[in-house]
């Protein structure tokens, strides 16, 4: 895979952590256009219009989902954002329900723009319309969206890598596993780029609660370059006392591990999480989500770099 052009887009929906994640990667350098964020925005409308921004000084490309699925996001109407949007490194996303946004799309064909399918029926849908350089298509992992787009161009592969649990405390029972090979195979297999949902999974859930068991997802690289995922779970979870405690005795077991980890799967989220063990700080159930991100892709983004030279 020497030399070979490699994109990753993860898919985030736009939670204050997730968006502060790809902030605080971009203002340390950490990730560059090998990774084309996907953000759905949900809520938090001050801070998505401040990573837009962001993003656009910084010559950093993104995707911005315009008819936003799930959560209460809604337009924003400032000139100063409409004027961002007239950037190239502002991709306009659709989620495609209908072909009345494969429409829309097409109208936009002076200019890159990506059409996202989930869950719809395609079989009706004319996507040769949007078949062309200027529209990136991404699609799940399911045997009739492959089928419906054979030999397109700009073909992205989604796919959920995340084995969610019902509970927290059942990934005591599985704290190692496969978490992905797409990285590997992806440009063999004729695709463009590769997205997945980072270790937050697709399912959305906007409703906080205070949890019987902590658990702290990073994904890492195993010995041949596979991409691995590692729960850290708390061991009190008879109740929901002393979260601090949970977020402590989780952060522990992370810390033993990532002490012993080779350089590939160190990044700055976890040397934060790392040095949250040390000083005893507990940020709440989002930061340490955020960290978790923020590895992913740096770890994703090096892992790239290294591949193109």
């Amino acid at each position: 895979m020497k030399g070979v052009k490699i994109m990753y887009f993860p898919y985030l929906r736009g939670k204050l952590f997730e968006l502060k994640a790809i902030e605080e990667l971009v203002k340390n350098k950490k990730i560059n256009n090998n990774i084309v964020p996907i953000i759905e925005p949900v809520n938090e409308k001050s801070q998505f219009e401040r990573l837009v921004l962001y993003m656009i000084d910084n010559k950093k490309k993104f995707v911005a989902i315009q008819n936003a699925q799930v959560g209460s996001y809604k337009k924003i109407n400032t000139k100063e954002f409409k004027d961002a949007r007239n950037s190239k490194f502002f991709i306009k996303g659709r989620i495609i329900k209908s072909q009345s946004d494969i429409d829309i799309l097409q109208k936009m064909s002076t200019e890159e723009t990506a059409a996202v399918f989930l869950d719809s029926d395609i079989f009706n849908l004319d996507v040769s319309k949007i078949d062309n350089d200027k529209v990136l298509k991404i699609i799940p992992d399911n045997t009739s969206f492959k089928m419906k787009f054979q030999n397109a161009k700009k073909l992205i592969l989604l796919d959920d890598k995340f084995n969610k649990q019902e509970r927290n405390a059942d990934y005591l029972k599985k704290k190692d596993e496969l978490f992905s090979i797409d990285h590997q195979i992806f440009n063999n297999a004729g695709y463009f780029g590769f997205s997945d949902y980072s270790i937050i999974g697709k399912e959305y859930n906007d409703h906080g609660f205070a949890p019987l068991a902590v658990s702290i997802h990073l994904v890492y690289f195993g010995d041949k370059d596979e991409l691995r995922i590692r729960h850290f779970t708390s061991d009190s979870n008879a109740d929901i006392r002393d979260p601090n405690g949970k977020v402590l005795e989780a952060l522990e077991k992370f810390a033993v591990w990532y002490d012993r980890q080779p350089k590939k799967n160190h990044s700055l989220g976890a040397d934060i999480l790392r040095e949250n063990y040390d000083t005893k700080l507990y940020h709440g159930l989002g930061v340490l989500k955020k960290y978790s991100i923020m590895h992913h892709l740096e770890i994703m983004n090096r892992y790239l770099d290294e591949r193109k030279k």
